[in-house]
């Protein structure tokens, strides 16, 4: 006899105090979001016009496959969350690594990093930016994701990179996305668009993950971050007496 087990469900509650952010741009699981091309993309390769080498005979035709049958890819769009830009968003790069972000409405898109803070990470090529995400995030059990760059929604990687990393939502809120941007001879500006996919956030455990994005008030945003009052560090703070 065989049993089919559920897979544990972890809410992700998504706060934000931005007017119709939550309606209109809501952070998604990815399945949600996946990329055009991939939605386009054939189960079998077009073999229109294909011409092989002399030496080289064509194999069977049921196993030419494209990337929709790929494991990881499939795993990805099903595991992971979609964390879209919340407004239009442009980072100036200058040629001699400043980065400045313009939003709407007068709002700052970000900040930079001094370089002093992460020397020998980067060349002089690259320079840092970081978004400023309007969202909190919270789970009820400390499970760890990884932050991603949104490869597949981008069809030029070298545009700009998110950079990785760790991070949990049970004792720290915060989802801002640090990212590195190519430095040129001249100014460069790198648009986004609102609702443009700019980070992929992985749980690091076999569960089902169920996202609520809500708008809240002041009091309860600023309730959710008391710990920000009370301490530097204050997810250390609120892990070492286990509140959230």
């Amino acid at each position: 006899m065989m049993f089919w087990k559920k897979k544990k469900q972890l809410t992700l509650r998504c706060v934000t105090q931005m007017e119709k952010l939550a309606d209109l741009i809501p952070i998604e699981r990815l399945n949600k979001q996946v990329p055009d091309w991939w939605k386009k993309l054939p189960s079998r390769p077009d073999n229109t016009g294909l011409v092989l080498p002399p030496n080289i005979k064509p194999g069977p035709r049921s196993l030419e496959l494209t990337a929709k049958h790929c494991y990881a890819l499939q795993e990805l769009w099903s595991r992971a969350v979609a964390l879209p830009l919340w407004y239009d968003a442009i980072v100036t790069v200058t040629p001699d690594g400043q980065a400045v972000g313009f939003a709407p409405a007068g709002q700052k898109a970000g900040e930079q990093h001094p370089t002093r803070q992460y020397t020998g990470a980067l060349n002089k090529n690259w320079a840092h930016y970081k978004f400023k995400c309007p969202w909190l995030l919270y789970t009820e059990e400390f499970v760890p994701w990884t932050m991603n760059h949104p490869f597949y929604h981008y069809n030029d990687p070298g545009i700009w990179q998110a950079m990785p990393g760790i991070t949990e939502y049970k004792y720290q809120h915060h989802a801002n996305v640090n990212a590195v941007f190519a430095v040129k001879p001249e100014p460069t500006e790198y648009e986004f668009h609102a609702g443009d996919i700019i980070n992929y956030l992985i749980p690091m455990a076999d569960i089902d993950v169920k996202v609520v994005c809500e708008q809240v008030t002041r009091e309860e945003y600023e309730r959710l971050q008391y710990s920000t009052k009370l301490s530097f560090h204050h997810h250390k703070f609120c892990k070492a007496h286990d509140v959230s």
